[in-house]
């Protein structure tokens, strides 16, 4: 199943429809995706806000994911990195290499100053 992609804005829409007791089918209807796929989108999205918890680096990166459907494992395959890799970067805060800045850039629409932000204030 391919991951919405979705704004902050359409995230929020998201969970307050569902909030405000809409189906996921009327969801659904309203960004033009299966009930299945908003059903999956809310699961993975409070999921992950636990599984992400423990990274401190990169939140903007963190936070595409989180609202796009993304584990760090399956946004890893996705830009052809290996899951661990992407772990460290995201909790200890290595540097990514340029080849992966680039691959991380083009797959989310971050400038490389969006994906670094806040990553050298003290």
């Amino acid at each position: 199943m391919k991951a919405i992609l979705v704004t902050k804005e359409q995230a929020l829409k998201i969970f307050e429809m569902r909030y405000d007791g809409f189906t996921y089918e009327k969801i659904g209807e309203e960004f033009g995706v299966s009930k299945q796929c908003v059903e999956q989108f809310l699961i993975n999205t409070i999921r992950g806000t636990r599984c992400f918890s423990k990274y401190t680096h990169y939140k903007n990166l963190i936070e595409w994911m989180m609202l796009n459907g993304f584990s760090p494992t399956s946004f890893a395959k996705h830009i052809g990195m290996t899951p661990y890799i992407l772990r460290d970067r995201l909790k200890e805060g290595s540097a990514f290499s340029q080849k992966e800045l680039i691959k991380i850039c083009k797959r989310t629409g971050f400038s490389l100053d969006e994906l670094v932000e806040g990553e050298n204030d003290d």
